[in-house]
C-alpha cells in the first residue's frame, strides 16, 4: 500500500512540474523577452481560439498516451515507474513520441494565447532540448527492448504520422476507454463497492476472459476491476441502432451475428493475434434469475477453436444491480473473482472445457440490494403463478411485495432477492410438468395456438421454427425453416419463447438462449 501511495504522490508531483511549473518557467522567460524587445499580442479572437484548441488537444493526446502506457505497458511515462513492456498501440502505433508531441502542442497553444516570444523564440529552443532528449531516450529503449524496439522504430515515424505505421497491435486503448477507466471505474468503486479478488497472472494480452453474465453492466465491471482494456464479443443486434453502433465500435467490440460462426472466429483470432484481450460470456445471454445458464456447445467449440489462454472471472452481486427482467438499477456490492485459468485449451476436449467453465463460473454469490423498486416488471419474469399456474395473475404491491390475484399467495422480496430464483424455478418446473393453457395471448397482437403462432394476419407453423433467440429483454428472433428469421418486439418476449419451446416438446433448459431445435 505504501508503494502505491508513493507512486500516486510522485505522479501528482510530476504533473505539477511538467505541466504547470515548466510551462510557467517558459512563459516567464518569454515575458522577459517580450518586455526587452517590446513585443506583445494584439487582441485576436481567432488566434486565442486556436491557442485554446491546441491546449485542449495537447492535454487530450497526453492523457491518451499516458493511459496507453498504463494499460498496455503496465507502467507510467515516469522514470521511477517505467513501462514493463514496449507500447505499440493507441497513439504509439502512429508516432513513437506522442507524449512529447502533446507537450509541445500544449505549450504552443499557451504561446498563442499569452506571448509572441514564447511562439517564436522560447518554444523552438525548448523543442531542440526535447529532440536531444528523445535521441538519448531511444538509445535507452533500444538497449532495454533490443530488436523489438528496432523493428518498431523502422515501422513507426518519430513525430509526423505518415501512412507508414504499425498495424498489428492492440487497438482497444481509445479516448472512450480513458473516459471509461477514469470516470466509470471510480463510480463503480464508490457506488457498487467494486473489487477484484485474486490475481491474473498475465500483465497484457493476448488471452481470453470468460465470465458469467448477470447484467448489462458486466463488461464495465470487468474492465474497471482488472484495469485493462477488453474487446467484448457482442451480439449483432446491438449494432443496428446507430448510436449504440457508434458506442460499441468506439469500444472496439466484435459484433457476432447469429449463424456467422466462421466470420466471428476470423475476427476474434485477428484481434487475439494483435495482442488484444477478448471478453466472452459463454452463456451467450444474461441470466434471468442470477444462476449460471446451461452452455451452448457451439460456444464452447468456438472458444476451443480460438486456441488462446483462458482466464475465468466470476462476477458476484451484479444480478441484483440490474436484473434482466427489470429496468430498475439497485445499489449492491459487486466482486470480480479470478477463479481459474487454462493455458492451452486446444489440448482439452470440448467436454473438459465445458466442465472447467461450469466449475469456475457457476455458484455466483448474491449481495444485498438497495435503492428503487424491487418488484417492478416482475410479471415479465413470472408470467404465470408458480403455485396455481394462473396466467398473468401476478400483481405488484408497494415496492417489494407481489401476489397472485387468483390463489391469493403473497411474496416479499428481501435485500438479496432470494425468493425470485426459487419462484422462477418452480414456474419452469410447473410449465414442463403440466404444460400451458392454450391459446396464449401475447402483447402486440400475438396469439400462440397448439400448432401455430398468429401475428396479426400472418401465421407461423410451430414445427417450422428452427431456433429462438432473445435479444435484450423485449425482442425475440425466430428462425423459420427454409426462410430468413423474423424479429418481434414485445414486452412478453420471454413468455413467447417459453411457449414455443414447450409446444416443440422441450423438456429442459427452457431459458437457454439461443435455443436451436
Amino acid at each position: 500500500m505504501g508503494k502505491r501511495y508513493s507512486i500516486v504522490y510522485a505522479t501528482i508531483f510530476s504533473i505539477i512540474v511538467f505541466w504547470l511549473l515548466i510551462p510557467l518557467f517558459l512563459f516567464l522567460t518569454a515575458l522577459l523577452i517580450d518586455k526587452y524587445f517590446e513585443l506583445f499580442w494584439n487582441f485576436n479572437p481567432l488566434r486565442i481560439s486556436i491557442g485554446v484548441i491546441l491546449v485542449i488537444l495537447g492535454i487530450y493526446l497526453a492523457l491518451w498516451a499516458t493511459n496507453t502506457v498504463y494499460f498496455m505497458g503496465k507502467g507510467l511515462p515516469l522514470f521511477f515507474y517505467p513501462s514493463k513492456y514496449l507500447v505499440k498501440s493507441g497513439p504509439y502505433s502512429f508516432i513513437r513520441h506522442p507524449l512529447y508531441i502533446a507537450f509541445f502542442i500544449y505549450i504552443s497553444g499557451l504561446g498563442l494565447i499569452l506571448s509572441p516570444s514564447m511562439i517564436y523564440i522560447v518554444n523552438p529552443l525548448f523543442l531542440i532540448f526535447i529532440i536531444l532528449y528523445t535521441i538519448r531516450e531511444e538509445k535507452f529503449l533500444l538497449k532495454k527492448f533490443g530488436s523489438e524496439y528496432s523493428d518498431y522504430k523502422n515501422s513507426v515515424p518519430a513525430v509526423i504520422p505518415f501512412k507508414k505505421r504499425i498495424i498489428n497491435t492492440p487497438n482497444m486503448v481509445s479516448p472512450v476507454i480513458i473516459f471509461l477507466y477514469l470516470v466509470i471505474s471510480a463510480l463503480n468503486r464508490m457506488i457498487f463497492g467494486l473489487k477484484l479478488e485474486g490475481k491474473i497472472n498475465r500483465d497484457i494480452g493476448p488471452y481470453i476472459i470468460l465470465s458469467n453474465h448477470q447484467s448489462y453492466f458486466d463488461p464495465l465491471f470487468i474492465v474497471s476491476a482488472i484495469c485493462m482494456p477488453v474487446r467484448f464479443i457482442t451480439t449483432g443486434k446491438m449494432f443496428e441502432n446507430p448510436l449504440l453502433k457508434m458506442f460499441f465500435l468506439s469500444l472496439s467490440c466484435i459484433p457476432v451475428k447469429r449463424g456467422s460462426g466462421i466470420k466471428s472466429i476470423i475476427r476474434t483470432k485477428e484481434a487475439l493475434k494483435s495482442g488484444d484481450i477478448i471478453g466472452i460470456f459463454p452463456e451467450a445471454s444474461r441470466s434471468w434469475d442470477g444462476y449460471f445458464v446451461s452452455l451452448d456447445m457451439r460456444v464452447i467449440k468456438f472458444i476451443k477453436n480460438l486456441g488462446y489462454p483462458i482466464v475465468f472471472l466470476r462476477i458476484d452481486g451484479a444480478h441484483n444491480v440490474l436484473p434482466r427482467w427489470s429496468k430498475v438499477i439497485h445499489r449492491a456490492n459487486v466482486t470480480v473473482k479470478v477463479t481459474g485459468e487454462i493455458e492451452n485449451p486446444e489440448n482439452l476436449s470440448v467436454k473438459e472445457i465445458q466442465s472447467k467453465i461450469e466449475e469456475c463460473l457457476s455458484g455466483s454469490k448474491r449481495s444485498s440490494a438497495r435503492w428503487g423498486s424491487f418488484n417492478k416488471y416482475i410479471e415479465r419474469l413470472l408470467w404465470i403463478c408458480p403455485l396455481c399456474g394462473f396466467s398473468n395473475g401476478v400483481k405488484r404491491k408497494g415496492r417489494r411485495n407481489f401476489y397472485c390475484d387468483r390463489c391469493n399467495n403473497k411474496w416479499y422480496i428481501d435485500e438479496k432477492m432470494k425468493i425470485i430464483p426459487l419462484l422462477y424455478r418452480k414456474m419452469k418446473e410447473r410449465i414442463l410438468r403440466k404444460g400451458i393453457n392454450l391459446p396464449v395471448k401475447i402483447k402486440k397482437g400475438i396469439t400462440v395456438y397448439k400448432d401455430m403462432i398468429r401475428i396479426g394476419k400472418k401465421s407461423i407453423p410451430i414445427d417450422e421454427i428452427t431456433f429462438l433467440a432473445l435479444e435484450g429483454v423485449n425482442f425475440i428472433q425466430i428462425g423459420i425453416k427454409g426462410k430468413s428469421s423474423i424479429g418481434i418486439k414485445t414486452y412478453d418476449a420471454l413468455k413467447l419463447k417459453v411457449c414455443i419451446e414447450v409446444l416443440r416438446g422441450v423438456k429442459e433448459n427452457i431459458d437457454r438462449d439461443p435455443f436451436r431445435f
